[in-house]
């Protein structure tokens, strides 16, 4: 049997400065918030999605009091947050018998889940704090109001964690062959268990991310936040993938989202398509973590993330009034995904990523949307925008070993963005003034490839919004996502567009949100 700790119970003031408030990105109301948690869509098409909210981050120093909030959307694109939040830890409420409430998914019932009927939401979730449960356990909770509220399934954790295995955590629940099948996050592998119930669990194997299962070799550290799902390609084959949270920082990178395209077997057993089969990472950037999946049909998948990672996730930010920030984090903008059959890659198939539509094009919002403005080799087009716009960017020029570069400027913050169009990659580099400094976020990253190389022309689309810019890559279907922090009272952004070392035309076409 789990029994509690005892957990002082706080009272909370909700963190409402808006120093760093995003204007069409989905962000907790309430302050601090990380991981993703399930997207779906419920039996009448009515989505949802979950994240960690934790309300009382950095009020006298605490953290880790994590919690569910939800939000619902009737477009999969604009959400809107409920006013309470759906899982409470025990320090919210003290009568439930989890701690903080960490990373899991929820499954619609068909009433064959223990305790539950048919329609009845079932969240399954990792727990810090039940003793004699082990710090990391597995808890079930019930919803009958359609994802607004729950409560525990039963007194009991549905996985203890006796022996106290360090890395257990971050369940992903799918019904599959008739039997409900988890995916847990343990170490360097992704273990998965399958159970007739919900409620009483077997583990039936595991797929590895060690270093040994790849044959270059790379060290993916402590992977979270598994997915698992199959979908069709555009050649009409099936395929699964396996999504995990990786800690690339062994070789170069942050942390991130990567995927493995492979094979489910009868039991729910993940194998990867074959021995030359390598993690690709779905975004490209330096903040897309935490993240989860969710299926909109047999051939697309929708994704969001967590814009940050634990690098910097803990720095204090200073707000407009003179505080620490407790809203230094986002959730990416929505977007699809397809698989694509792909020659170049190993598995012989690739995930393409595109932006939900948030963008009204029927006409640009600037005067030379039609104009192309040539600069030249160490030249400078500058241009102001405000700090909540779309631009579409057509470039043309490209040479070899020619660098385009779009420096993003605000009052507080820079944020260099390095396309080389000839080669086909993107790195760039951040800093911020005075309240900040922390050296994974100031240091230029490596060289990215996002393209194919030889190309004289790009096409690109920036999303640019308070504290995050999103750059599509709309040739290649590939997304870059990177955090800034770049205060609401910059009332506009500076783009200042740099031919590097050759000379370049750019057309830009300026667009609102919707």
């Amino acid at each position: 049997m789990c029994d509690s700790n005892t957990f002082k119970t706080v009272n909370y003031t909700p963190q409402t400065d808006p120093s760093y408030n995003q204007e069409h990105h989905l962000e907790n109301p309430a302050g601090f918030m990380n991981d993703m948690q399930s997207i779906f869509q419920d039996r009448s098409g009515l989505w949802h999605v979950y994240y960690l909210n934790e309300p009382t981050w950095g009020i006298n120093n605490e953290i880790g009091n994590s919690n569910w909030q939800h939000a619902t959307s009737i477009d999969g694109t604009h959400w809107v947050n409920d006013s309470d939040i759906a899982i409470k830890s025990r320090k919210l409420d003290p009568t439930v018998k989890w701690g903080s409430v960490a990373t899991g998914s929820v499954v619609i019932s068909d009433g064959s889940i223990a305790g539950t009927t048919d329609g009845d939401f079932v969240a399954f979730f990792s727990s810090y704090g039940a003793v004699n449960c082990g710090e990391q356990s597995i808890w079930a909770a019930i919803s009958k109001d359609n994802g607004h509220s729950y409560q525990p399934l039963s007194d009991l954790a549905v996985m203890p964690n006796l022996d106290n295995y360090p890395d257990f955590r971050d369940p992903y629940v799918m019904k599959y062959n008739g039997q409900w099948v988890m995916y847990m996050a343990e170490g360097d592998k992704v273990g998965t268990y399958s159970s007739t119930d919900g409620q009483n669990w077997s583990y039936i194997g595991s797929t590895s991310w060690n270093p040994d299962a790849f044959l270059d070799g790379k060290d993916h550290g402590i992977v979270e936040c598994p997915y698992v799902v199959t979908m069709m390609a555009d050649d009409g084959t099936r395929h699964a993938v396996q999504f995990v949270g990786a800690n690339d920082y062994n070789w170069g990178y942050t942390t991130g989202t990567s995927y493995l395209i492979g094979s489910i077997d009868s039991s729910g057993i993940f194998t990867k398509q074959n021995d030359q089969t390598l993690p690709v990472r779905i975004d490209l950037g330096t903040d897309y973590y935490g993240s989860n999946f969710g299926k909109v049909d047999e051939q697309t998948l929708i994704t969001s993330s967590w814009v940050n990672n634990w690098a910097y996730a803990n720095e204090k930010v200073i707000g407009i009034d003179g505080n620490q920030t407790k809203k230094g984090t986002t959730c990416a903008l929505f977007r699809d995904i397809k698989m694509v059959k792909d020659a170049s890659a190993p598995s012989g198939y690739s995930l393409q990523l595109f932006v939900r539509d948030v963008v009204d094009r029927t006409f640009p919002t600037n005067d030379d949307y039609n104009v192309y403005h040539d600069i030249p080799s160490g030249g400078e087009y500058l241009r102001t925008i405000d700090n909540s716009k779309v631009v579409d960017f057509d470039i043309q020029g490209g040479q070899p070993g020619g660098v385009f570069v779009v420096d993003v400027r605000q009052d507080d913050n820079i944020s260099t963005l390095m396309f080389d169009i000839n080669g086909g990659w993107i790195r760039t580099k951040r800093s911020m003034k005075g309240n900040f400094n922390n050296s994974t976020y100031n240091a230029e990253t490596k060289n990215i490839t996002y393209g194919k190389p030889g190309l004289t022309d790009t096409h690109l689309t920036i999303y640019f919004d308070t504290k995050s810019i999103e750059i599509e890559f709309t040739d290649s279907h590939q997304v870059y996502t990177l955090l800034k922090w770049g205060k609401k009272n910059n009332q506009s952004t500076t783009l200042s567009l740099q031919g590097g070392n050759m000379p370049v035309s750019v057309n830009c076409k300026e667009y609102d949100y919707r």
